[in-house]
């Protein structure tokens, strides 16, 4: 899962707060957040998909900016993660990154760090990052193709942006931006997922079986799915659970049993759904992921979507092949050697023989087998050859005849010095005329180039197998002697210096030779810092070597990591010697102090009564039965196998309401081993639950853990949540009897951990408050009554426990005191005698509008100044502002400030209840308004599309919503919107041509705004699927404005967006923006397989006056403008060209007095331009060339260039043989080629048809 739903804030450069809302007990991004915490335990891994955060402050606007990271295969476009490799096909891909980052900023400049902001594949720095300032709304991306060892288990890669927007970073002016990438290789595994059946309710007739007349049909039919997954495997299969997912329609399933699936063994798990069967189809599908044996083991995946139609009464039989079938297309790629004829799988090369232009023929076919129905092939990249990853022009697109192949051949040189090359046929289409028919093949040819057995060769590298080497990378905590997988850090005990021991082996498994090892390639790090100490030195066979060291690491931080890459020749008989190991740690946070949001944010989090809940855990020794916190154990008494009872223990002290248990969300673990057989069902008032279970502890580490966690719902109410927690960690003493004794050798600490006896030194903050001397902890105030200078005061105590060692305090900021994240200065820190106590105090002023604030006390050194006697405390104080019952008020909360956060309009009270029927009577109504009711006749008609889309398909709710309404008007809610961006969808063919953000689109939905200069009005934005189940205003390619949801702006470049603008299009009649372009510039316009919008200009466009860019250059529109378009005075920009318009233009341009930019040039515009042209006194930019206008340009244009006014830019068929005579224009064509005249010095920083950021004069 990619990292877009949660946002990381940095306060400073130690703090971090954390925010996460949870609209609904089932909302995406709350599970996503919810299940972050636990993954390490579910999984296995160590790592996570994405980065919960604490406490977002609603008073603060927070600079806000974004990163992304997202992968493709070169050859094929597809999506990286959905790469299946057989690991006796693991090979060497060609894969494309692309890091894209932006600010959001609506007017403020962010100042990037360039040594903090940083792109990496794997840990390897991706360069060509552009660190110059982001203007606001400024998006930059770079894209790098690298070659991914598909034999490794996965890869990954991250794109971190820091800088700032000012320099007060404590009310947020500190920006920061992550995400992070991991891709798991799936490999084949016998596993199988399917809809096993589906029954209807009502008759127990199957599902496919069921005939429903028009006028019976109901959108509540009770059917019953059964999904069943199986493990076919020998060994036990492990569920990814993230990424487990069964749907009914585009509804979740939830409650399948998750633990380890045996061999051999099936799960069956129904549940029933309403369907509406007033539709022609609906569907289902099972996606189950895991791993093979354990976590380390294969990736697994598998995947069933079944769709059933429904048929009525009097419709044709199914034709054979038909639309209960499979569409039956084929493609095939071959390859000979040119010249010989032989196949390319067959070749040898020797590496002193190969040929960077080795002539190869690539035949590629692709066959239509159905009987009776034509494939309308796609164009775009949707049918594409590719050799390596160069497109093949050429192939025939037209019309697939039925039992129709045809074959392309083409010669290409390859580079025979490679190990491999590649070739591609993908073809996708439609079958008949079924729009949801959709067909689809695809082959990919790799050949390996074979080498000779060569001793001796002038490389030592060629015509042998890899040798045998190992590299491998381990950590420990120094403090502790676990291992760094294993830790728990809650947020208030992070430390940026944190010791840990590394352990660096790499082994030859060679038994006869050496290996000459690399030391350019060979190399060690921790985070990206590179090592020394690492041996050269030619490798023995069977030897191993380790490199150990140690490094403060910083646990405030999510996960830190270290690399070992090992590169060499085998000696004597050659043969490249090469492994790596890459080692992640993600640090996992508890806190008691840290409670979850309620399911509902639109509920009033201050207003709430907690619920009477709670969760506890407790731990004897057997042996015993003494508490584990007071055992000592001396080091060489220490057992792996030392058992221990935990007692999980877990109540409802609730009055009368019982608490409805969520089994996904509620687990208890003793160590990261979950606890099984939980009793989960619905607890009554006043009742309490254990689970004790024995577990044998290591207790040869330094501490051990437990935890439990309870979610639900009070009363099964989705608003109510209850949430109990309790994380229990006990260090274990050592005690050495015999202090004259030494351990034996593998127990012998390492000089790192230092003496077993802890060194004893205490930190404690405490705060009150001056107007009354109470304590912090229990302030109370209402948000009418808050400001953001109350006085406080902070007291720091430090003491030196020890009874007979002084302490010698660290100088630098290893000791320090903060409040917030500001220094407080004069901490003493000279040596500190046995028993000495040092206290100070610190008055500040505290913004008690934010709900917490906090103080921190550091304190570190060395027990009697001994190098490795370390001794440390930290107390980290966290105050949580209480706010009275009965406030309501709350900060406001702008959309645009945490734009990573689904921007979804909030839930109506639950008192809307619309009923179905009157829904369809309300939207039924109010479309009759807005389309010319013939269009409806057409059951294929856009209009029609849309209608039924909106009342049989569409889940999200308009009218109970907060969407955006016509004049006011709550009846009509969102209807006028999401109904003509539905039918602007479909007569765009959405469905069938966009490229992406369409809902069969291939390519990931990440469409550019552009940034408009100075536009201050606040709009929000997001990259979701058009016609799902979310705000119009989410759907990629749009943006709305934050105060009324109404839309804003429509953008697509090169998307494929084809047909006929609909005249619904003039019920967006807030709209400002709206971009259409067909093209990225000329080229791409040219080469034949792009479709563009077609027609001419509806006259409703007029109705759109508050448009201030018109932009549907690179297209095909015909005909005339339309007079209306002369009356939107607002426009500021005009661009037309590169279309098919013809007609003269209208005196009336002259009305149009804002506009900046005119480009009307690549069309086939006649007669005179316009004298009026010349009360356009702001103009910039004006293009008349490529056209067939006649005479001479008007002089008095000629006077809007400088001094004076502001024209840069005049272009005109002006060339001899000249169809205009201009004097004035500074670009001159002839016959659409030729270019004279001398340009404006700074006509490039005026306007630029590739840039992504507009100035229109704001």
């Amino acid at each position: 899962m990619r990292l877009g739903n949660a946002l990381l804030l940095l306060l400073g450069s130690a703090i971090f707060s954390a925010y996460a809302n949870d609209s609904a007990a089932e909302d995406p991004v709350a599970k996503s957040l919810e299940d972050t915490i636990f993954r390490v335990v579910e999984t296995g891994l160590t790592s996570v998909d994405i980065m919960p955060v604490d406490n977002v402050q609603f008073d603060v606007q927070k600079c806000s900016v974004t990163s992304s990271v997202t992968c493709v295969v070169t050859s094929t476009g597809k999506d990286c993660e959905d790469l299946v490799v057989p690991i006796e096909q693991c090979r060497d891909i060609d894969m494309t990154f692309t890091y894209r980052y932006c600010s959001n900023e609506e007017q403020r400049t962010v100042q990037l760090f360039p040594d903090k902001t940083t792109a990496l594949m794997n840990t390897l720095t991706v360069n060509g990052l552009n660190y110059s300032a982001l203007s606001p709304k400024e998006c930059r991306e770079i894209s790098t193709t690298r070659t991914i060892d598909t034999c490794k288990r996965f890869f990954s890669a991250s794109l971190k942006v820091e800088g700032k927007r000012g320099e007060d970073f404590e009310n947020g002016d500190y920006c920061y931006g992550w995400d992070f990438l991991r891709v798991f290789i799936k490999r084949p595994c016998k596993i199988t997922s399917q809809v096993a059946s589906c029954v209807v309710e009502r008759t127990q007739e199957t599902c496919d079986s069921l005939i429903v007349p028009i006028d019976e049909c109901t959108t509540t039919e009770p059917m019953t799915f059964t999904f069943e997954y199986c493990n076919e495997e020998l060994t036990p299969l492990k569920f990814r659970r993230q990424k487990f997912r069964a749907l009914v329609e585009t509804q979740n399933v939830a409650g399948f049993d998750l633990s380890d699936l045996d061999p051999g063994q099936c799960r069956n798990f129904p549940v029933t759904r309403d369907i509406s069967t007033c539709k022609r189809f609906f569907s289902s599908s099972l996606k189950v992921e895991g791993w093979r044996g354990d976590s380390s083991g294969d990736y697994c995946y598998a995947y069933d979507f079944e769709r059933i139609f429904f048929p009525r009464p009097g419709d044709p039989p199914p034709i054979p092949g038909g639309d209960d079938s499979a569409c039956d297309v084929s493609s095939s790629v071959k390859c000979t050697i040119t010249g010989t004829g032989e196949d390319c799988d067959d070749i040898v090369v020797p590496r002193n023989e190969c040929n960077p232009q080795t002539d190869m023929t690539f035949e590629f076919e692709y066959c239509n087998f159905e009987e009776s129905n034509s494939v309308n092939l796609f164009g775009g990249r949707k049918t594409i050859a590719l050799v390596e990853t160069l497109p093949i022009d050429g192939l025939d697109l037209s019309l697939l005849a039925p039992g129709e192949c045809r074959t392309f051949r083409i010669n290409r040189k390859i580079n025979t010095c490679k190990r491999f090359f590649s070739a591609s046929l993908k073809v996708e289409g439609r079958r008949g005329d079924g729009r949801d028919d959709y067909c689809y093949a695809y082959d990919f040819y790799r050949s390996y180039i074979d080498r000779p057995a060569i001793t001796g060769g002038d490389d030592g590298v060629s015509g042998t197998e890899e040798c045998d080497i190992s590299a491998k990378v381990t950590c420990t905590v120094d403090e502790t002697g676990e291992e760094c997988d294993d830790i728990v850090v809650p947020r208030n005990e992070c430390r940026i210096d944190v010791p840990m021991t590394f352990t660096f082996e790499y082994c030859s498994r060679e038994d006869e030779n050496s290996i000459d090892l690399k030391p350019g390639f060979t190399r060690a790090r921790v985070e990206t810092i590179d090592l020394p100490g690492l041996n050269f030195n030619d490798l023995q066979p069977g030897e191993c070597r380790r490199l150990i060291v140690s490094r403060k690491i910083n646990t405030c931080k999510r996960f830190f990591s270290a690399q070992l890459k090992v590169e060499g020749v085998r000696n004597e008989i050659g043969g490249y010697c090469y492994a790596w190991d890459f080692y992640r740690s993600y640090i996992a946070r508890f806190s008691n102090n840290d409670s979850p949001t309620p399911a509902n944010p639109s509920q009033d989090l201050d207003n709430m009564a907690p619920c009477a809940v709670s969760a506890r855990v407790t731990c004897t020794l057997d042996a015993t039965s003494q508490a584990c916190e007071d055992i000592v154990v001396p080091l060489d008494e220490c057992s792996e196998n030392t058992l221990m009872t935990f007692t999980f223990e877990w109540c409802n002290f609730e009055v009368s309401d019982y608490w409805y248990i969520y089994e996904n969300r509620t687990h208890a673990l003793i160590e990261t081993i979950p606890v099984d057989n939980l009793n989960l069902s619905n607890m009554t008032a006043g009742s309490c639950r254990r689970r004790i279970v024995t577990r044998p502890i290591n207790t040869c580490k330094r501490f051990f853990s437990a935890q439990l966690k309870v979610q639900g719902l009070r009363g099964g109410r989705n608003s109510d949540y209850c949430y109990a927690y309790d994380f229990y960690r006990t260090n274990i003493a050592r005690f050495d009897r015999d202090l004259t004794s030494q351990p034996t050798p593998a127990l012998q600490p390492s000089p790192a951990q230092g003496p077993s006896a802890k060194c004893e030194i205490s930190a404690k903050v405490s705060c009150t408050v001056d107007a009354t001397g109470e304590s912090c902890d229990d302030l109370e105030v209402a948000f009418d009554d808050c400001s953001v200078a109350t006085p406080m005061t902070f007291q720091f105590q430090y003491c030196n426990v020890e009874q007979f060692s002084f302490i010698d305090l660290f100088e630098d900021n290893r000791t320090e005191a903060l409040i917030e994240t500001i220094s407080v200065d004069d901490i003493d820190k000279t040596n500190m005698n046995p028993g000495e106590c040092r206290t100070f105090s610190e008055r500040r002023l505290i913004n008690t509008c934010k709900r917490y604030f906090s103080a921190s006390l550091k304190v570190q050194g060395l027990r009697n100044g001994t190098p490795n006697d370390y001794c440390y405390d930290y107390d980290f104080y966290r105050s949580f502002i209480q706010r009275p019952p009965g406030i309501t008020k709350s900060p406001s909360f702008r959309a645009t400030n945490v734009p990573s956060i689904s921007m979804t309009p909030s839930a109506a009270p639950s008192t809307c209840i619309v009923s179905l029927a009157e829904r369809e009577s309300r939207i039924r109504t109010i479309i009759n308004d807005i389309s010319d009711p013939n269009a409806f006749l057409d059951p294929n008609s856009p209009q029609s599309r849309a209608r039924d889309w909106l009342i049989f398909q569409d889940t999200y709710d308009v009218f109970c919503a907060n969407a955006c309404s016509r004049s006011g008007d709550p009846a009509s809610a969102g209807v006028y919107q999401r109904y003509s961006l539905a039918v602007f969808y479909f007569s765009m063919n959405g469905d069938t041509d966009w490229m992406m953000c369409g809902r069969n689109s291939v390519d990931q939905c990440i469409p550019r705004l552009t940034n408009i200069n100075n536009d201050v009005v606040p709009t929000f934005a997001d990259n979701e699927i058009w016609l799902s189940g979310v705000s119009e205003c989410l759907w990629g390619g749009l943006a709305c404005k934050t105060e009324t949801r109404c839309l804003d702006r429509i953008e697509f470049e090169a998307n494929n967006v084809n047909g006929v603008i609909p005249s619904e299009i003039a019920q967006l009649n807030g709209l400002r923006y709206l971009y259409l372009e067909g093209a990225f510039g000329d080229l791409d316009y040219a080469d034949g397989t792009m479709k563009f919008v077609t027609g001419t200009i509806p006259p409703e466009i007029s109705q759109l006056s508050n448009l201030l860019i018109l932009d549907l250059n690179y297209n095909k529109l015909q005909g005339t403008l339309p007079i209306g378009i002369y009356n939107m005075v607002q426009l500021r920009q005009l661009d037309l060209n590169h279309n098919e318009f013809v007609g003269q233009i209208s005196p009336s341009i002259g009305n149009l007095v804002n506009l900046r930019f005119l480009q009307l040039d690549n069309n086939n515009f006649s007669g005179n331009i316009p004298v009026e042209i010349a009360n356009l006194v702001d103009l910039v930019v004006a293009d008349f060339h490529r056209n067939d206008f006649t005479g001479i340009l008007p002089p008095e244009i000629c006077g809007l260039f400088p001094p004076g006014f502001r024209l840069n830019r005049l272009s005109a068929d002006c060339d001899p043989p000249a169809e205009i005579e201009c004097f004035c224009c500074n670009r001159c064509f002839a016959d659409g080629v030729a270019f004279s005249g001398i340009l404006a010095a700074d006509e490039s920083s005026v306007y630029s048809e590739s840039s992504q950021e507009v100035d229109i004069g704001f």
